[in-house]
């Protein structure tokens, strides 16, 4: 009998030593299929494109009342273009003052967040045709009568997000002697509460955002400039991945001829603000 069982033990150990062994391979095999996953090359080889976001910028993109998922027109935009591709999407949320880094590090595929069209960003990305007109405007507090324009600013406490081309506008008319006070956040929503909260008389901003957060509540806000200017939103894409870019814009074209892009302009809008200018 004590031998039968030092037998059956002695076999058992050696069973389970070969299942720890064959598990250990099984392991390292499957690490490297993961590496080969994570290393995939092409974007056309991917089911799956990798969408970076600054989700804190209503109504283009922002968090739902769960707390974790990514809603607001850019998302719907970005689900139908890759949907045209035979493509899913997954968003990425990030900061936006690191959100071109990140694109460049290849954390995710594309950054499709309200990217504005500068001569900038066009040089050193491949940047998509616009779908979505924009401009920039100040909005204030019902009533205010002394905020009128850009040039009326002197003395007065101008909030925008770090950044932004509203950022760079606040910047440039500033210069190294104006007697404004000026204060930047890391998102709009920040911006618009410092407004709110009345330790700010004016909001410098997109227009598709003052338009959301009018709609809200026009009691508390109003625009009373808005630039001359169009500046049009696109798609930014890295340079290397041109020919994603390309069919990025096809994409946009056959959005714009089913009526799909004008659909979901409306549903966030309540009006089709994508006919560029």
């Amino acid at each position: 009998m004590k031998k039968f069982f030092k037998v059956a033990a002695l076999s058992a150990l050696l069973a389970v030593s070969a299942m720890s062994f064959a598990a250990c391979g099984g392991g390292d095999a499957d690490k490297d299929k993961d590496q080969d996953k994570d290393t995939a090359t092409s974007w056309k080889d991917k089911e799956v494109i990798l969408v970076g976001t600054d989700n804190t910028y209503p109504p283009m993109e922002f968090v739902d009342e769960d707390g974790k998922t990514s809603i607001g027109f850019d998302i719907d935009v970005a689900e139908a273009i890759f949907a045209e591709m035979g493509k899913k999407v997954e968003i990425v949320p990030i900061n936006w003052d690191g959100i071109f880094s990140g694109l460049e590090s290849k954390k995710y595929d594309v950054v499709i967040s309200s990217v504005s069209l500068t001569p900038e960003r066009q040089e050193k990305y491949a940047m998509t045709k616009a779908y979505v007109s924009n401009k920039l405007v100040l909005v204030t507090a019902p009533g205010t009568t002394d905020i009128t324009s850009l040039e009326t600013l002197g003395g007065k406490r101008v909030v925008t997000q770090v950044g932004t081309t509203a950022d760079d506008k606040m910047i440039e008319i500033m210069g190294d002697d104006s007697d404004i006070i000026y204060n930047k956040f890391d998102t709009v929503m920040q911006a618009f509460d410092e407004l709110t909260l009345g330790r700010a008389d004016a909001v410098l901003v997109d227009i598709v955002v003052a338009k959301y957060y009018i709609a809200k509540d026009p009691s508390k806000y109003e625009i009373v400039w808005e630039s001359e200017d169009s500046e049009p939103i696109g798609i930014c894409i890295r340079k290397e991945d041109q020919d994603l870019a390309d069919e990025v814009n096809k994409a946009i074209d056959a959005l714009y001829a089913s009526g799909k892009m004008g659909e979901i302009s409306e549903k966030w809008f309540g009006e089709d603000i994508t006919a560029v200018e």
